[in-house]
């Protein structure tokens, strides 16, 4: 499933502290925030026996999908990104974090747009890296978004799910969802995508993930 790294990160991008082409946040990193947003991530150890870090390959830039989405006027100081899969299994968790220049640009990065305005850009998005990621073999169908009740942490949170289908080999067809958790604390946000195929992501484990990376930012807030 990993052909859908890429997409998969951004999709957490869409939904948190966007990086949308002329409506993207400034970018103004310092060397500081830069760390923090590295380090102050989940662990290994937060997860169960059996998940492993792994690379999220987001290396190539979002593209300018999102344009009723305006995060301009917001200052990102950090960024980074973190992955987690499971060997034996299907699930997949990637944490994005950022750190603004105010509290209140966090705060808005997470609180902007409209539900309706978030949905369409993350199935949009989602669905046009998934088609340059197809493969003759591989490709992803049936996308749908829709805006979700979020686990309370943080001082602000938002969710969404994406529910779609793999079709593999032979039309092998494999329902997924990705569920999006964005939450900001004081200068910090931090979005989780928890992937599940066949079945959705457990609750039960996501939301102590979610609760365990909020822990770490209250312990350890940026600089």
């Amino acid at each position: 499933m990993r052909p859908l790294a890429l997409a998969f990160a951004l999709a957490l991008t869409a939904a948190g502290c966007g990086a949308f082409g002329s409506k993207a946040a400034e970018r103004d990193i310092s060397e500081a925030d830069q760390r923090w947003a590295y380090a102050a991530s989940l662990q290994v150890s937060d997860f169960p026996a059996g998940w492993v870090e792994s690379s999220p390959e987001t290396d190539e830039a979002p593209p300018d999908e999102c344009p009723s989405v305006d995060l301009s006027d917001l200052t990102v100081t950090g960024e980074g990104e973190r992955a987690f899969d499971n060997e034996e299994a299907a699930p997949f968790v990637l944490v994005a974090r950022a750190v603004l220049a105010s509290a209140e640009d966090a705060r808005e990065s997470v609180a902007r747009g409209s539900g309706a305005e978030l949905e369409e850009c993350i199935r949009e998005s989602f669905e046009a890296e998934a088609e340059r990621e197809e493969t003759e073999d591989f490709r992803v169908e049936n996308v749908q978004a829709a805006e979700a009740a979020a686990i309370a942490v943080g001082e602000l949170s938002r969710a969404f799910r994406l529910a779609f289908d793999y079709v593999l080999a032979g039309d092998e067809r494999v329902g997924a969802t990705l569920d999006i958790l964005t939450f900001q604390r004081g200068r910090a946000t931090v979005t989780l995508g928890f992937l599940g195929v066949a079945e959705p992501f457990p609750p039960g484990p996501a939301e102590r993930l979610a609760r365990a990376a909020d822990a770490r930012v209250e312990r350890n807030p940026p600089p």
